[in-house]
């Protein structure tokens, strides 16, 4: 069976780098992008089969990537993870509101975001 793609978004290379070994590991293919807006392009133009995404971000943040993700027919159903240093209720509801399918607080262990990726590919999200 063919490894799944999953686009990292992250304007911290580390994080992002981090993520992709992480990633690569478990065997999922990766693709990167270090902002929203670029993410965004590259999210339309190579539909991943799941994106990991940060909130705080330049040029466009978490929540206006999660919009404008969910505003395109084709990824309307592609599972998004926040991955990001905001734990307060009120930021994890906003991006859930927005159409996130699940958090992640930075810092994480390895096994939390496994865990979470393959619950949402479980579910027939991809």
């Amino acid at each position: 069976m063919e490894s799944k793609t999953i686009l990292v978004i992250d304007d911290d290379a580390e994080y992002r780098s981090l993520l992709c070994d992480i990633l690569k590991e478990a065997g999922y293919k990766t693709m990167t992008a270090d902002n929203g807006a670029q993410g965004f392009d590259r999210a339309v133009k190579e539909l991943p089969a799941m994106i990991l995404l940060d909130v705080q971000m330049p040029e466009m943040d978490g929540y206006e990537t999660t919009e404008a993700i969910r505003g395109i027919s084709q990824l309307d159903a592609t599972p998004i993870i926040l991955v990001t240093v905001q734990s307060k209720v009120s930021e994890v509801v906003k991006g859930l509101k927005l159409g996130a399918d699940d958090h992640v607080t930075k810092p994480f262990h390895s096994n939390e975001v496994l865990v979470r990726i393959e619950s949402l590919f479980k579910r027939g999200r991809s």
